[in-house]
């Protein structure tokens, strides 16, 4: 009983002394301080995201085109494709007119 008891009391003293050596502070990853700060970095990576997917839908849509083969489903489809790429790139342009729109209001 007593060995238990002394291995639990060395155990809590190595955990409390390893505590305070690795309490070390963490730098920020994003370097933001404010909350509009981070806000803004969420939209960019958002934005830039959103924009690489537009760009792969335009390639795709290239691509079925050239390899259709001149058939009308085929060439539907990728008309289709690069109708939606066209309208993301439009929706993604308007909402950062939006938001800068929406920053300048607000005096941010």
């Amino acid at each position: 009983m007593k060995k238990i008891f002394l291995l639990l009391l060395i155990g809590i003293i190595f955990l409390g002394i390893a505590g305070s050596v690795f309490a070390v502070q963490v730098p920020n990853p994003l370097g933001t301080t404010t909350f509009s700060a981070l806000i803004q970095k969420i939209i960019d990576t958002v934005t830039t995201i959103i924009e690489s997917l537009v760009i792969i839908m335009v390639l795709y849509a290239g691509i079925l085109f050239v390899t259709s083969g001149g058939s009308p489903a085929q060439i539907d489809k990728a008309k289709h494709a690069l109708l939606y790429a066209i309208i993301g790139a439009a929706v993604i342009l308007a909402a950062k007119g939006i938001i800068e729109i929406i920053k300048s209001v607000l005096g941010v």
